[in-house]
């Protein structure tokens, strides 16, 4: 938007470079054609300043939306992280509970084997 205004020779108009306001230059060869482009001017500025305005407003939403995401994001990350720590914790009961009737299995199976060895005992010493 930086424009480089230059007088044209002597016929008081200022040129602006490639025109983004649809005009062609001001003419400054009277005091009312210069009150008249000072008009001009102002409402440029304010029509820029309203751009400038509607701009900053969807930057700041925009930045909104982003940090809003941004802490959902963690979010999830953390929910993800819960649900994988608690389905570690389910599978090592699993584990354990497993280990814990093999054991238990283990046990009994040696017993079963030491009741008939007492059985003989007894019988062997009644006997003898």
């Amino acid at each position: 938007m930086n424009q480089i205004l230059t007088l044209e020779g002597d016929s008081n108009w200022v040129g602006s470079g490639p025109s983004t306001n649809g005009s062609d230059g001001v003419n400054l060869s009277s005091a009312s054609a210069a009150a008249t482009a000072l008009i001009a001017v102002d409402a440029a500025i304010v029509t820029q300043n309203s751009y400038r305005a509607k701009l900053g407003y969807k930057m700041n939403r925009l930045e909104s939306a982003s940090d809003v995401l941004g802490i959902q994001s963690e979010h999830l990350i953390v929910a993800e992280s819960r649900i994988s720590n608690v389905e570690v914790a389910l599978e090592t009961t699993r584990m354990i509970t497993s280990l814990v009737v093999a054991e238990a299995s283990v046990a009994i199976l040696a017993q079963a084997n030491v009741m008939p060895q007492m059985a003989l005992r007894l019988l062997l010493h009644m006997y003898l």
